[in-house]
């Protein structure tokens, strides 16, 4: 297999086989680099019956290869050029998110590059003034080297944050950011409790509801599974007076 441009990636393995024709039998293979013969060098460069390996390719790896095969009669002779390639890390991530405390989340990290580029995840709090490093932290946080995907479980309101994903390579590194927000749930704190009043006494009943400053909360009264609408009722955000209770009220 002897293109005449081979491009590989830095840390690729390549194999280059040299075979002989059916008028070139019993040959002796020879292996040349830029007209420099090849030796066998541990694990970086192996000879193998009539095969070369080269092993975590590196920039001093480019070059001119040759192969020549020999016999009693003559010779031939095959050659190519080993390029490599290579490419600046380049990154996206996936959008803001907005989430309630508890659930478990996952943002992405999409990365190029050549070579591959190591992914390294990080937090900011939302000052932008603190930069920790994500590494499988108590559990809470797990990235995975493969995909680039941050996992992070049980989320609470101290998470919320800046996310930066960091692509490194030996030519260079780029980030980008994403930003979570945890919310805490809408939620009951206190219900009424079960009273007992005088006929034709007004009543007042209080639901208090926890929630966010800036989330809009809507509450609604149910009386025997009908929602309530009001008349003689007034509504007071959390609060519901019932001027004069009947019998029908209970």
């Amino acid at each position: 297999n002897f293109p005449l441009i081979q491009n590989v990636d830095l840390q690729d393995k390549i194999i280059f086989s040299c075979n002989g024709t059916q008028t070139l039998t019993n040959y002796n293979v020879t292996w040349y680099k830029d007209a420099v013969r090849l030796i066998n060098q541990s694990s970086k460069v192996q000879l193998i019956e009539n095969k070369l390996v080269i092993n975590d390719i590196e920039w001093n790896d480019q070059g001119m290869y040759q192969c020549f095969l020999t016999n009693d009669v003559g010779e031939d002779t095959r050659s190519t050029w080993l390029r490599i390639k290579s490419e600046p890390p380049t990154v996206t991530v996936s959008n803001d998110l907005i989430v309630f405390n508890g659930t478990d989340i996952q943002l992405t990290c999409t990365a190029n590059g050549s070579p591959w580029p190591n992914i390294t995840w990080f937090k900011l709090n939302l000052n932008d003034d603190e930069r920790i490093l994500l590494n499988n932290m108590n559990g809470k946080f797990h990235v995975d080297k493969r995909t680039g995907v941050l996992s992070v479980l049980n989320t609470m309101r101290n998470d919320s944050g800046i996310f930066e994903c960091l692509a490194q390579n030996i030519l260079g590194s780029a980030h980008a950011r994403t930003t979570l927000l945890v919310r805490r749930r809408t939620r009951i704190i206190s219900l009424p409790q079960t009273m007992k009043i005088i006929k034709a006494q007004s009543l007042v009943l209080v639901c208090h509801v926890f929630s966010e400053d800036d989330v809009a909360k809507k509450i609604s009264w149910y009386f025997n599974h009908n929602q309530m609408i009001s008349q003689n009722r007034v509504y007071n955000e959390s609060t519901i007076l019932i001027d004069t209770p009947q019998n029908e009220d209970t």
